[in-house]
């Protein structure tokens, strides 16, 4: 049994899963009630993408040590998952996430965290489902849970910033993203977040600040760069940021990210009609990017085309029902800008 084990991990760790699950089957037969093999077994089949047999295969795991709990035997085998049940129901979470099983993966991973309250790992993907089901208050509670247990870790900071910035809370979040870069200085996407959110609250010599520490060690960095022009725009020089959009531009790039960040740039500079256009050129790499297609429409409501924002909004949300930008834009579209300017959007 033994070899059994040490062989399907070695086979897993050199990504020969495949093999691995052809010897934990093996060993299956023969040892049907090993915590061990009941264990691999759910790894292997849930990182093939078959979540539905992997959660069988924790569950009985789980059933197999719960009648061990209940009745104790001396046991001459050495058992490396023996007390695994946490991560068993932190796993059957993570499959029940993948499946779309919300709720579900809610419970499991509420029942990890009951079992072992110290793993920062099962606060961070509850609140990344909470993050994913627009329900921000409630992964903002359990990050700050996480916070107070003295157990968060760049990820749990990651994810209240996140929280507190789809909640509107910009003060705080920039209090979570400056902690998160204490612990981990070279997350760049950190440093992104903070000098946006300085921008966001008026915080330019701030923003700059922040924005110098980081950019020299990205220097080629586009979203870096268009931060730069954001500032430079934000004391007054359009033209610089004008040049930069268009130098860009006739470098010819072929990524579809770049449109993306120049559009999105486009939007900050208030040149909408130019947003659409490079944003409509990333649409033909990803057509179905609900984000995008209500930015889109956002640029539109913002040039006063009411209709073709309207209609934008409601292909978003086709798309993805779960779309906050485009379900809170449309609803202030049709209940309070069908007569007005549309500045106030988001």
């Amino acid at each position: 049994l033994r070899i059994y084990i040490d062989l399907a991990y070695a086979l897993l760790n050199t990504n020969q899963i495949n093999r691995a699950e052809e010897i934990c089957r093996d060993a299956f037969n023969e040892n049907p009630d090993s915590l061990d093999i009941l264990y691999v077994m759910g790894d292997i089949l849930s990182r093939k993408g078959e979540f539905d047999e992997a959660i069988n295969y924790f569950k009985k795991y789980l059933v197999i040590k719960d009648k061990e709990n209940k009745n104790p035997t001396v046991n001459l085998r050495i058992v490396d998952t023996y007390y695994y049940e946490h991560k068993a129901y932190n796993n059957i979470g993570e499959c029940y996430n993948r499946l779309g099983l919300y709720s579900k993966a809610e419970l499991a991973y509420k029942k990890a965290i009951e079992l072992n309250g110290k793993e920062s790992l099962y606060y961070s993907n509850l609140a990344n489902l909470y993050i994913s089901q627009n329900r921000f208050q409630e992964a903002e509670n359990i990050t700050n849970t996480a916070i107070k247990l003295g157990i968060a870790n760049h990820l749990i900071y990651l994810l209240m910033g996140k929280a507190l910035i789809m909640q509107g809370k910009a003060h705080e979040a920039i209090h979570a993203f400056k902690q998160l870069i204490q612990i981990n200085s070279s997350d760049l996407n950190a440093h992104i977040y903070l000098v946006n959110l300085l921008l966001q609250t008026n915080q330019a010599k701030e923003a700059e600040d922040a924005l110098k520490k980081i950019i020299s060690s990205y220097p080629d960095n586009l979203e870096l760069k268009c931060l730069m022009e954001r500032i430079k725009f934000k004391n007054g020089d359009r033209q610089s940021a004008l040049k930069f959009i268009q130098d860009t531009l006739n470098s010819n790039p072929t990524d579809a990210l770049t449109y993306l960040k120049l559009g999105n740039f486009c939007i900050e500079i208030d040149a909408h009609t130019t947003a659409i256009e490079l944003l409509e050129k990333h649409l033909e790499v990803s057509p179905d990017n609900a984000d995008v297609i209500a930015t889109i429409a956002t640029c539109y409501a913002k040039l006063g085309r009411l209709e073709s924002a309207i209609i934008g909004l409601r292909a978003a949300l086709k798309l993805d029902p779960a779309c906050h930008h485009a379900s809170q834009n449309l609803i202030t579209l049709e209940k309070k800008f069908k007569n007005q300017p549309a500045a106030d959007l988001n």
